[in-house]
């Protein structure tokens, strides 16, 4: 089973707020789009869609704006790694932040597995042929500025590690 065939059968389902960031199929867009029970669709993404009719209910905002997101105000996140792996330090603590539902995390990096343990979450994994999605229920998850900050120490104490040695192993 491929990713994007999951995905469009999970997203009838979908009802409430969805924020989708990265490269998303058009076909899961025209799903959520006709999906009465999706409120509002939101999209961030270099790319251009073809939104359709979906009475203003989807619009395309930039990465810049993800904080806009008032807290537990999106029910569905749909996340490409690829897109935001750059931004993976602070993408997991706002994610947690704005998400009340699930977050659909599509990868093939199992690390993103222990930076949401990290948060009490439950985490189903389901390997499909192309990529992996990870299925994580946020609604028991809390965030706490105390340990977001030490995590943040610990993460970045680790990438300096991890850079040490390959420079020497180099």
């Amino acid at each position: 089973m491929k990713k994007n065939s999951l995905l469009l059968s999970e997203a009838k389902n979908f009802s409430g707020n969805v924020l989708g960031i990265g490269d998303i199929d058009d076909k899961l867009v025209d799903i959520l789009n006709k999906n009465d029970s999706v409120n509002e669709l939101n999209i961030i993404s270099k790319k251009n869609y073809n939104m359709g009719s979906c009475s203003g209910k989807a619009k395309k905002i930039t990465l810049k704006n993800l904080r806009k997101f008032k807290k537990k105000k999106v029910n569905y996140l749909i996340v490409d790694y690829d897109n935001i792996n750059n931004y993976l330090k602070t993408f997991i603590k706002d994610s947690i932040y704005i998400t009340k539902e699930y977050i659909y995390f599509v990868t093939n990096d199992k690390k993103i597995v222990t930076y949401y343990r990290r948060y009490k979450t439950q985490i189903k994994e389901i390997k499909c042929s192309d990529k992996s999605i990870y299925i994580i229920d946020t609604r028991l998850a809390k965030n706490n500025k105390i340990k977001e900050f030490i995590y943040s120490i610990v993460d970045t104490i680790s990438k300096l590690i991890d850079l040490i040695t390959n420079l020497l192993l180099s």
